[in-house]
């Protein structure tokens, strides 16, 4: 797959795309599609939460173990993941979770972004289906992605759009 052989999009895209379906904007190097995005979203009735994807570590977005009075394990997340899903659930904001720098995405940050499209979680949270998933990844000079350990398997599951500026 290349950038060349993807439907490509203006910067107004957000209004034109099912974005109840995962995605990825595919943008060239220099490029701030972040800052298009984030035009496009900054209202009230969104709650965005950016995911930079090459910071994600293995622990970052896990469920915090607690062993109850029965001594049986349940699980609690943690106190950001808690307040992230309160702030989603009293306001009644849509999530927009972005996944930012795709590219350069730790193995951590793969594993996240395949929990939220696939299995439609995120840290613990369930995602409701008005949430919305995406990320944002690069292409180089040649139309190439970049993607250093973005399985085909979660490629195959979203639906690709170049932004061209």
């Amino acid at each position: 797959m290349n950038a060349k052989n993807i439907p490509s999009l203006q910067s107004n895209f957000l209004d034109k795309i099912n974005k109840h379906v995962s995605f990825i904007v595919w943008s060239g190097i220099g490029t701030d599609s972040f800052a298009t995005v984030m035009n496009y979203f900054d209202n009230h009735e969104y709650k965005v939460e950016r995911v930079i994807m090459q910071q994600v570590k293995h622990d970052t977005l896990i469920e915090i173990p607690v062993i109850e009075a029965n001594d049986k394990i349940s699980y609690h997340l943690s106190n950001e993941m808690q307040a992230l899903k309160n702030e989603r659930d009293t306001t009644g904001k849509t999530l927009v979770l972005i996944f930012d720098e795709l590219s350069y995405s730790t193995v951590a940050g793969s594993r996240a972004l395949y929990e939220a499209v696939v299995n439609r979680k995120f840290g613990g949270i369930d995602l409701n289906p008005s949430d919305i998933v995406f990320a944002l990844g690069k292409f180089d000079s040649e139309g190439e992605f970049i993607n250093n350990v973005i399985p085909t398997s979660i490629l195959n599951k979203v639906v690709h759009y170049v932004l061209r500026s």
